[in-house]
């Protein structure tokens, strides 16, 4: 359960913090100001496990691999689309009302086009949430003797790739404006002590 409530919270991750595509984003707002904007959301989300591994010598059909791709993963399969969804379009709305737009949904068109101009759309075109990881080497010590040895360490990563169709009302202009983040496993390791016993070993924490 906590799993997947911290796959929940990523999306809030994603949507925040000083990056530069964030203020990136904030002066395009600048530029094109208005005070209206359509949300358009989606209702599909596109999710793989670049990570697989399998027997190369046998052919599998697409279905299998992409049941192979689902066993193996660590997130995806316990992502609820509809919950994610529901999450991004929220806290797109939020931080949208947050910069002084009033934000409206498509079940409320009429109001929203009764507004004066300029003001504009935004579509939700596609969301793609992929789920990789690596190999990284840490140095450990032997807990029989001490020495120090390199040992490798899966680190897990998600990756959100996002498309938005942005159009100003009542104009055939559009611009596709893309947004790339990622999350990952933190990783550290701790040197254990035993002074009374005279050795030494490591212990591993993953956030």
């Amino acid at each position: 359960m906590i799993r997947y409530l911290a796959i929940i919270g990523l999306v809030a991750v994603f949507l925040s913090g000083c990056s530069p595509e964030r203020k990136l984003a904030r002066e395009y707002v600048r530029k094109h100001s208005g005070n209206g904007i359509m949300i358009v959301p989606l209702f599909e989300l596109y999710k793989d496990n670049l990570s697989i591994s399998y027997d190369t010598s046998f052919q599998f059909s697409t279905d299998q691999l992409d049941s192979i791709a689902w066993e193996q993963s660590c997130y995806i399969k316990l992502v609820s689309d509809s919950v994610f969804l529901t999450t991004f379009t929220n806290n797109l709305i939020d931080e949208l009302s947050v910069s002084g737009y009033d934000v409206y949904v498509d079940e409320s068109s009429d109001v929203f086009l009764s507004l004066p101009d300029p003001k504009w759309v935004v579509q939700v075109a596609q969301l793609q949430l992929d789920e990789s990881h690596r190999i990284e080497d840490q140095m450990m010590y032997s807990i029989e003797t001490g020495e120090p040895y390199s040992d490798g360490f899966r680190i897990n990563q998600l990756n959100l790739s996002s498309w938005f169709d942005v159009s100003r009302a009542n104009s055939g202009n559009k611009q596709v404006l893309f947004l790339d983040g990622f999350i990952q496993d933190d990783f550290k390791l701790k040197l254990d002590l035993d002074i009374m016993g005279g050795s030494m070993g490591m212990t591993g924490k993953r956030d």
